[in-house]
């Protein structure tokens, strides 16, 4: 069973992920957190595979946080969710080391698919990006 650690600034974000990924027999949601600095001691006290993490967290970016996962516990990857498709926070999310960016309005079940292919070692971007105008998003 995979364990997920969710990292997000909206509590009823964070409880409807947990939600959705209760459905799935071999993916548990060990921890969460709307902090980013508390993501890479939750990952390592539960012994996590991947980490599920708001670009936009109060104390840090998403980036930041797979930044710092990926220095201090690499064995847990990190799946960055935005809530718009900005090119500019896709590109620093995967330079950071984040394994995978999703926009938060993806269909519900693609999360546990993400997940799934990340802890797998795959890289998984939202096709929607492929396409998408950049709108000139402030670059955090």
């Amino acid at each position: 069973m995979a364990k997920i650690i969710l990292a997000d600034s909206v509590h009823l974000v964070r409880a409807a992920v947990m939600a959705l990924l209760r459905f799935e027999p071999d993916l548990e949601v060990v921890a969460d957190t709307d902090r980013g600095d508390q993501v890479v001691e939750l990952a390592r006290r539960h012994g996590a595979a991947v980490a599920v993490i708001d670009y936009n967290l109060p104390d840090q970016t998403g980036a930041d946080v797979a930044s710092a996962l990926a220095a201090r516990y690499p064995s847990c990857r990190s799946l960055i969710l935005a809530s718009s498709g900005c090119r500019a926070h896709l590109t620093r999310s995967i330079e950071a080391g984040a394994s995978g960016f999703l926009i938060k309005s993806t269909q519900a079940k693609i999360p546990a698919d993400a997940i799934r292919r990340i802890e797998a070692g795959e890289r998984v971007i939202d096709s929607e990006l492929a396409t998408a105008p950049c709108w000139g998003c402030a670059t955090r």
